[in-house]
């Protein structure tokens, strides 16, 4: 961007000339020495206070205040006349000149085009004036019209904010003696347009025929834009000085030849408005100002404005002064009209053009015009009417380049044969390819940009049309100037710029999309080979002009997108803004910048190579013609094409390309979903080009790998990139001393040589080299890959074990290899070694000439044809020792468990797809592979059994191979030692993995190719160590379910059973058992010791007693009841058993035999078993709660023995063979009967439930129909009137209290109980010794005295020989009752509690489980009679706490008398109740004998007599006898009325018969 003129790079601005007219500065030099380092002169502080007020500059209007002496309203009127004036000025109807319609005729003459000051009167009072501004206010000019455009420009809005006038403008102090720039035509007169202005109408005929004879020699005159930005301003402001002494007159003088010399230089078209400003010095009155301001009005003669500032006002510390706001706002609109006046000046000859200015003799000042308008628009920052006009300027460019172009190529015969065949008119054809550029027709790609073919016609459409005379007249006027295609490029370069700089800095998505289609359509106009060149063949005349033009607009295209990056607004994300922001990356123009660059050398090059090369670009000028913006000298282009030629376009080139690399890389980086390959590896491509072009073939090795890497599936492209690197391997081999590059450099270079397409000739005679470069021998090629079917390795190949998908250390396996030649060539394999995490695995040559698809070679070898597949099956011993195979780490990535960020086995995993063994699911990590970092238990927890082992498969292999020679035979072989390896992607952080190895899914252990069918097997087989295949039962389990009960001793018998393939010697076995229990709500709470629990871990105690944790026993006859180390005593008869000794089971187990053993495990009964959830008082609710926990024992069994199994020779594949000896045959069998012996270990873990033996269920017994008035909820008389019952607010109270027994003083209480075995349906049958009744033990509330028992010792029932009842099986229940006397003590007698009812003990004894059959039969060493739950010799007891009950003194005795024997009919008999006061209290007893009537009570059958309904007073302790007579009036059974007494002081029921406890009486006759 650095050949761009100021003024287009960063734009222009308004100019503003200060002139020093003062006394102090006459306007020459003064010799400073003479003035302190400080001083400033008054011109130079007027300066400054302006810009210092300018800053603070509110842009509106204010109130004058002139020290209360002038009035500020004429003053305001005279500004805003000034401000209505720039409105007129301004008021152009840029709408009209962007329409299509036709222009009416101008109405103005030539002195009208002309913008004098038109003067204002104004009084000699006025301290602020302003000259007058004449102003012809006749009609507006009519606009030229413009083309509408294809682009939105509403963009440049924003660009018009953030800046105000003295932001942008430039302000110059310039000399009194100052000299403005000539001008040809000082008038204006002698425009071509304005001589042809007759009357109110315009002659454009007379004037395109004078045109067409003498055209125009340029487009834009040079300098016009640097004259206009830095020579001509907008407005002129002399500073003078205002005295009260004699030196007035001095000053005054130098003020008018000041004026008179600005006048002399200035040319009268460019007159701009002079202000004086007078700087009032001190001393001088406002009357005074006035009077020099009325003098030099009078002296001045074109209306200069004149302005008083005083001297104060210039202070540096002074605030803004009014007079100083009026000054800034003036100058302000000042400027603004002068660009405004030169705007619509220009509009106006533009207009006058009319519709001819779209022919190609009145281009060239369309564009002219409409480019001075936009930049007249851009002084005025006026940047959305500057864009447009840009616009409009750059289509009448491409227009006029068009024509230019279209005549250049038919120019002489062709162009007179173009004639007499009466072609379409010359601009009917650039107007169609301009329409086809609108329409999308014809467009072809090439480069940045979009190619546009001109439209050509038939024969028969030639034939029917006639030329017009217009363009016979036109076909004959004269040629334009031979640099005026330049011109037309030169001046669209700077256009071009504008409009894209304007749409980029705008940051919005609509001037990013405007900068898009305004690069392509520029492209398609002025870039493109096949339709804007000026040359139309390689190496043609001026080629190399036309690929400098497109490297130049490319190269400034991708600064500008560079150094202004797009992006997407507002976080749009849409099709269309997406590939508009991929049309504008910046490495993407790079590329193609490069491109141009490349192709500008290659033709400079050529111009260079041939003899003449000077010739072509010389294109000599008039060296007395006017020089134009793009336009030759009189050297033409040779000082261009001589700078070209010293020029290294090739590194220019270069560092296009590796700054696109660069962009490419981070856009990548920040845009992951772009996708980059292709494009890079062009980018890559271009690079190693470049290089290989300029010779550095080390740098371009690099790049072309890079290529090579991401171009794969672009055939041609990676073709072309081998072979370059080829070209530079001859030149260069890098050096091969690193370790890990002698490798990777190794596998490039074999690469290249077998992927380029070279000939089989060509290619050995590369190995051949490069073996000798190397050192000779063979040629070691290594290749890693992710997936060993991949199409891009020499060889894809797949390993499978047909059969089978596990196997023992040391057995021999089959295998099945696939292997799959990717090369263009035939090669003979000399050897295939597999690689595998057991090290390497050779083929023997045997089984490589079996394979399949394959010829015979030499040596032992096999040919295989190019992409041809062979399948070969071999035999792999595996190693004896299982840690010879690498331990495979691919489930957690290839790495560590942690080293990849919080990468951690997960606690929870399952496999929901089984592995590849039989026990598919189960853990095969060992624990301590699997430990946690604080060296706790593995994760693997949800594992039973850990099977272990590692697997094997085929990670790689290692071919010896070499070309085939030809026919003819020539060269020597060089071998090829291919390694391909396959590696495995690391993992992600932060993911939860299994212990599981990658190839235990069966996703990854059954992938293969699509080719491969399953019957081949898995492609990994899963080597075990000698693994233990016994089969252990829980024959217990089968019957019980897993439960055992508490209470007695529980024997589990297991069964051992040798599998087919195995014979177990010296059988060993012992037992390890752990607890733990699980509350209702599911939590678990393990038993362990204090040692046993790991840190941080909440366990109970073992050696707690309440816990009861159950523990291994073995039987010791005669031994006492001994305390055990768990916290309670053992049974009689039993001890602990120690569990970490192995026992003998059984010396031999042959194949299919079965051995039995067993543990015995026991927990004792709770202390005393709760029923209901209300604790007594002084109960324990932690006990109580271990109670109602379930508990439940694992039991590890470890079994320990030598396996002796036969190794199972595998078959050898098919060979012809000879007939074997006898004695061979015989050594063969002995062979393959060969025992192998190992010793193994199965872990088995048995699990039982602990269950007590009977549930308990209590139930109250009769309900006694004299309540006494005791105050239990149950017997409180409902309120009629309350809402809700009584208790409502305490739900578990209310739904207790009918439950509960009442017991009262001295009362009789009866209970049942209904016993149930709790687990009969599942064997476990408990038998009933005895049951007893049992007061608790220690201080209780009340004593319970047994009315029921058998004895004084409380036994309610007991067992005997042949009693059915005892034995509780599967359905059967067990009911008992009670009934007790209740005594309460003496401390409780006054008050009310709860307790329960006694104490129920329950002896009894299990039947046990008698063996299996098959037991017996296996001989034992240790025999056992029965298993399950075992008889004690000491009876267990559980004992159960009563139900609960209320216990209270009531306050009344109530005893019903005796009734008569035998009551008859019509004989009267009394029924009464004896009712004591047992209170100190006087009482009042409520009486009711129901709702019955009389009527009702004589349909029953009786009459009754008495009190029915009333009241009875008790004092206190007094008898009472409630009585009343009845005479029944039929026999046979009658009910009595219901009798209900009630407490009115204790709201309690004293008598409370119901329905059902009515009284039944039978009257006889």
């Amino acid at each position: 961007m650095e050949t761009y003129p100021g003024e287009i790079l960063v734009g222009v601005f308004p100019l503003v000339f200060c002139v020093d007219a003062t006394f102090d500065n006459p306007g020459t030099p003064k010799d400073s020495s003479s003035e302190t380092p400080h001083f400033r002169s008054q011109f130079d502080r007027f300066l400054d206070a302006m810009a210092s007020s300018l800053m603070n500059d509110p842009e509106g209007d204010h109130p004058l205040a002139m020290n209360g002496s002038t009035t500020a309203t004429a003053s305001k009127d005279v500004l805003n006349a000034l401000l209505r004036n720039q409105s007129t000025e301004d008021s152009d109807d840029d709408e009209a000149l962007l329409s299509h319609t036709v222009p009416r005729s101008a109405s103005r003459d030539d002195n009208s085009l002309r913008s004098t000051s038109d003067s204002v009167s104004t009084g000699t009072s006025k301290r602020f004036q302003l000259g007058r501004n004449k102003r012809n206010k006749s009609s507006s000019v009519p606009e030229p019209p413009l083309h509408q455009h294809d682009l939105d420009v509403s963009y440049a809005k924003v660009l018009q904010n953030g800046q105000g006038f003295f932001q942008r403008a430039r302000i110059v102090s310039i000399s009194a003696r100052h000299g403005f720039p000539p001008s040809k035509d000082a008038n204006g007169d002698k425009n071509r347009v304005y001589q042809f202005y007759i009357g109110k109408n315009f002659n454009t005929t007379r004037l395109v025929n004078t045109m067409r004879a003498k055209p125009v020699d340029g487009i834009l005159p040079s300098g016009w834009v640097e004259k206009h930005a830095h020579a001509l301003p907008s407005i002129i402001l002399v500073v003078v000085q205002v005295t009260c002494d004699q030196t007035q007159f001095t000053h005054d003088e130098r003020l008018m030849q000041t004026l008179e010399n600005l006048r002399y230089s200035l040319a009268p078209k460019r007159q701009c408005p002079v202000h004086i400003v007078g700087l009032v010095q001190e001393g001088v009155t406002n009357v005074l100002a006035e009077q020099w301001s009325a003098n030099i009005n009078k002296k001045v003669q074109n209306g200069e404005t004149i302005m008083l500032l005083h001297n104060r006002e210039l202070a540096q510390d002074a605030p803004p002064s009014i007079a100083l706001q009026y000054l800034h706002k003036f100058t302000r609109q000042a400027s603004y009209q002068y660009y405004s006046r030169q705007a619509s000046r220009t509009k106006q000859k533009l207009a006058r053009l009319g519709p001819s200015r779209f022919s190609p003799i009145l281009l060239p000042l369309s564009i002219r015009y409409c480019f001075k308008i936009a930049l007249f628009h851009e002084f005025q920052w006026q940047e959305q009417k500057s864009i447009k006009f840009m616009l409009e300027a750059y289509r009448n460019a491409d227009l006029y380049y068009r024509y230019l172009l279209h005549r250049k190529h038919h120019k002489d015969a062709a162009f007179q044969r173009a004639a007499s065949s009466t072609p379409p008119s010359l601009m009917d054809k650039v107007s169609m390819s301009q329409d086809s550029m609108s329409t999308g027709g014809d467009l072809e790609m090439d480069g940045g940009g979009v190619e546009l073919a001109l439209e050509s016609r038939t024969t028969s459409q030639q034939k029917q049309r006639e030329l017009t005379e217009e363009e016979i007249n036109f076909l004959k006027s004269s040629p334009p100037p031979e640099d005026m295609l330049h011109q037309c490029r030169k001046i669209a370069d700077w256009i071009n710029f504008k409009i894209l700089q304007s749409g980029l800095t705008s940051h919005t998505e609509g001037g990013l999309a405007a900068v898009a289609r305004q690069w392509q359509k520029h492209s398609a106009a002025f870039c493109s080979p096949r339709r804007s060149f000026v040359s139309i063949s390689f190496g043609g005349p001026g080629a190399w002009m036309d690929w400098a033009y497109v490297a130049h607009q490319r190269m400034v295209m991708s600064q500008l997108l560079e150094r202004h990056p797009p992006k997407a607004m507002d976080g749009a994300a849409n099709r269309e803004m997406d590939e508009i922001l991929l049309r504008c990356s910046p490495w993407r123009t790079y590329e193609a910048t490069a491109e141009a660059i490349l192709r500008l050398g290659a033709e400079v090059r050529l111009i260079q190579e041939k003899g003449e090369p000077f010739e072509e670009a010389m294109e000599p000028n008039d060296s007395m013609r006017k020089k134009f913006v793009g336009g030759m000298d009189t050297d033409g282009h040779l000082p261009t094409l001589e700078e070209e030629t010293k020029i290294n376009h090739r590194e220019i080139a270069l560092a296009c390309i590796e700054r696109a690399i660069s962009l490419l890389q981070r856009q990548v980086n920040s845009n992951s979903t772009l996708k980059w390959k292709r494009s890079a590896a062009r980018l890559e491509y271009l690079a190693g080009s470049t290089l290989l072009g300029l010779g550095r073939h080390e740098e371009a090795i690099s790049h072309l790998h890079t290529a090579a890497t991401l171009c794969k599936g672009w055939t041609g492209l990676e073709v072309t990139i081998r072979r370059m690197l080829i070209k530079c391997y001859e030149q260069h081999i890098p050096s091969l001393q690193g370790a890990g590059d002698d490798e990777k450099l190794a596998s490039e270079l074999l690469d290249t040589y077998f992927n380029a397409q070279m000939t089989n000739s060509e290619l050995r005679k590369a190995l051949v080299r490069y073996s000798e470069l190397t050192g000779g021998g063979s040629v070691e090629w290594y290749r890693d890959c992710k997936d060993e079917a991949d199409s891009t390795l020499p060889f894809s190949f797949f390993l499978s074990f047909p059969s089978i998908t596990h196997a023992f250390a040391g057995d021999k396996v089959k295998a099945s290899l696939m292997l799959k030649s990717n090369l263009d060539y035939a090669v003979q394999v000399d050897s295939v070694t597999l690689n595998s995490l057991a090290g390497s695995v050779s083929i023997p040559s045997t089984d490589l000439q079996c394979a399949k698809n394959a010829d015979q070679g030499s040596d032992g070898g096999i040919i295989m044809q190019a992409k041809a597949e062979i399948l070969l099956s071999t035999e792999i011993q595996l190693p004896k020792d299982i840690n010879a195979i690498a331990i495979d780490e691919t489930g957690n990535g290839g790495e560590k468990e942690g080293s990849a960020g919080k990468g951690s086995f997960s606690k929870s995993a399952r496999p929901r797809t089984g592995g590849i063994t039989s026990g598919a699911g189960a853990r095969l990590v060992e624990e301590d592979v699997n430990a946690d970092k604080k060296g706790g238990k593995g994760s693997g927890q949800w594992s039973l059994r850990c099977l272990g082992g590692r697997p094997l498969r085929c990670d790689g292999l290692k071919i010896n191979f070499y070309p085939v020679q030809s026919a003819t035979g020539d060269g020597k072989n060089t071998v090829v030692e291919l390694t391909i390896e396959k590696k495995y992607a690391r993992t992600d952080a932060n993911i939860k993995r299994t212990p599981f190895e990658e190839d235990n899914y069966l996703a990854s252990a059954w992938r293969r190719p699509k080719l491969a069918p399953m019957a081949w097997g898995p492609r990994c087989l899963r080597v075990l160590s000698p693994m233990a295949d016994m089969v252990v039962t829980n024959l217990t389990e089968q019957k019980t379910n897993g439960k055992a009960m508490e209470g007695v001793v529980n024997r589990v018998l297991l069964k051992f059973k040798a599998s087919d393939f195995e014979q177990c010697m010296d059988v060993k076995v012992k037992f390890a058992c752990s607890s733990f229990l699980v509350s209702p709500e599911g939590k678990v709470r393990r038993i362990a010791g204090a040692q046993e629990a790991e840190p941080g871990e909440s366990c109970l105690s073992k050696q707690n007693p309440k816990v009861r944790t159950p523990t291994l026993v073995k039987k010791q006859e005669g031994l006492p009841p001994q305390a055990a180390d768990v916290g309670y005593t053992l049974p009689e008869g039993w001890g602990s058993k120690e569990s970490s000794e192995f026992v003998s089971i059984t010396p031999q187990l042959k194949s299919g035999e079965s051995a039995f053993t067993y543990f015995d495990l026991y927990r004792p009964l709770p202390y005393v078993s709760r029923t209901q959830f209300v604790l007594s008082e002084g109960s324990d609710a932690e006990e109580f709660s271990f109670d109602q926990d379930m508990c439940q024992t694992d039991v590890d069994v470890t079994i320990s023995y030598r396996q002796e199994r036969p190794l199972q020779k595998g078959k050898q594949p098919l060979r012809r063979r000879g007939r074997r000896k006898p004695d061979e045959v015989e050594a063969a069998e002995e062979e393959e009967t060969e025992v192998e012996d190992d010793i193994v270990t199965l872990e088995y873990s048995a699990r039982v439930q602990w269950v007590a033996p009977f549930s308990a269920v209590f139930k109250p017994g009769l309900k006694d129909s004299h309540p006494c008035g005791n105050r239990h909820p149950s017997n409180n008389i409902p309120d009629p009137n309350a809402t809700s019952p009584k208790n409502a607010t305490n739900p578990r109270h209310h739904e207790h209290e009918s439950s509960d027994i009442v017991a009262l003083h001295g009362e009789r209480v009866g209970a049942k109980c209904l016993l149930e075995a709790v687990a009969a349906d599942d064997s476990l049958v408990p038998n009933i010794e005895e049951i007893r009744f049992e007061n608790d033990e220690g201080e209780h509330p009340c004593e319970f005295k047994l009315l029921t028992g058998k004895d004084k010792s409380g036994l309610l029932y007991k067992g005997g020989e042949g009693d059915a009842c005892r034995e509780l099986l599967p359905g059967s229940k067990f009911a008992f009752s009670w009934t007790a006397l209740a005594e309460v003590n003496e401390t409780y007698q006054q008050t009310t509690t709860n307790t329960s009812l006694g104490v129920i003990s329950v002896g009894w004894n299990p039947s046990p489980l008698t063996p299996p059959e098959e037991y017996f039969s296996s001989d034992p060493s240790d025999p056992i009679s029965e298993h399950g739950p075992l008889p004690l010799k000491t009876p267990p007891t559980c004992r159960y706490v009563g139900p609960p009950c209320y216990i209270e003194k009531a306050p009344f005795s109530v005893q019903m008398n005796r009734l008569q024997s035998s009551p008859k009919v019509a004989t009267p008999f009394a029924i009464s109740y004896r009712i004591q006061n047992l209170t100190q209290h006087q009482q009042a007893l409520q009486v009711s004998f129901g709702e019955s009537t009389i009527a009702d009570r004589e349909a029953q059958g009786y009459m009754l007599s008495g009190l029915v309904n009333g009241t009875v007073a008790l004092g206190a302790f007094e008898i009472h006898n409630l009585s009343y007579t009845v005479i029944a009036t039929r026999p046979g059974a009658i009910q009595m009325p219901q009798v209900c007494v009630s407490s009115d002081r204790f709201g309690t029921w004293v008598i409370k018969e119901t329905a059902k406890d009515r009284k039944e009486l039978f009257i006889v006759p």
